[in-house]
């Protein structure tokens, strides 16, 4: 492992333990695969529409919490037409 791999992790953890938010896969609930119905930009609308919820309506703090951009969900939100 390189030395600027184990700096991006050391980094990563430490923004997500100093961060008031929790990371995405321990705000939604686990879903069987065999529950799943819809395609994957249902599913990733959905996704985008939860961390709003709990987010209340924070464009920034959802984006982090989802891992992307904020230039990117703002382009799904309008893709997808999240209001």
């Amino acid at each position: 492992m390189s030395l600027r791999t184990m700096k991006l992790r050391s980094f990563r953890t430490n923004m997500l333990l100093t961060s008031k938010l929790k990371p995405i896969r321990k705000v939604l609930p686990r879903i069987p695969v065999h529950k799943v119905i819809g395609t994957a930009k249902h599913a990733e609308a959905v996704t985008i529409k939860r961390a709003l919820v709990d987010c209340n309506g924070n464009r920034r703090n959802a984006a982090c919490l989802l891992g992307i951009g904020t230039r990117t969900l703002y382009r799904k939100i309008k893709e997808y037409g999240i209001g």
